[in-house]
Parts: structure tokens; sequence; C-alpha cells
């Protein structure tokens, strides 16, 4: 969905729904049940990159870390641009740092 103004619509009429899909996107539930999580593991930002026309509040987060058994910390968003700004891709990378138990 590239469309700027659906997006801004839905981000109003569904407000966080791009970051925070949990209620709307079904594989959350598939993962809660089976014991994954995902909350340590993700920052509540977006990673997909629109350029500057798209405007903030239509950006999807697009990439997730999930974990079971595992101590997930400092999730971070990773600029995916090289030193002198070119874009590799059109969504950020994302790390996170994990402890085996």
């Amino acid at each position: 969905m590239r469309d700027t103004a659906t997006r801004q619509s839905l981000g109003k009429d569904v407000p966080g729904v791009f970051i925070a899909p949990e209620g709307y996107e079904p594989l959350f539930d598939v993962a809660r049940q089976a014991g994954y999580d995902w909350t340590a593991c993700n920052l509540r930002a977006p990673t997909e990159r629109l350029g500057e026309t798209a405007g903030v509040d239509a950006r999807f987060r697009l990439d997730w870390f999930f974990s079971r058994g595992l101590t997930c910390a400092a999730p971070r968003n990773l600029l995916a641009q090289t030193p002198d700004g070119v874009e590799l891709s059109d969504h950020d990378a994302i790390g996170v740092d994990i402890t085996l138990p």
C-alpha cells in the first residue's frame, strides 16, 4: 500500500496500526499461543522508508524479531544507507541483543 492518502486515512482511523499491529494481524496471536514474545525484541517505531512525501505517521514497522526462551534487550533500528546517503533498501534493518538462558 504505497498510496499516501490511504495510509494517512488509515493511520487516523486506526491509530498505531502501522507500528503496533498486534490487534489486527493474526500472526501475533499464533506466535503468542506458541509461546513467543516480541515486546522486548522490537522498538515501537517504523522501519519502512518511503521518502519525505509520505509522512512519518504513514510508515509501517515491517520487520519483527520473535523470541521464546531467550532474553532480548536493546532493540534498535539500523539505518539502511551507505555513509554517503545512498539508500540500500526500502526499509531499515533491525537489531537486538540476545542472551541465552
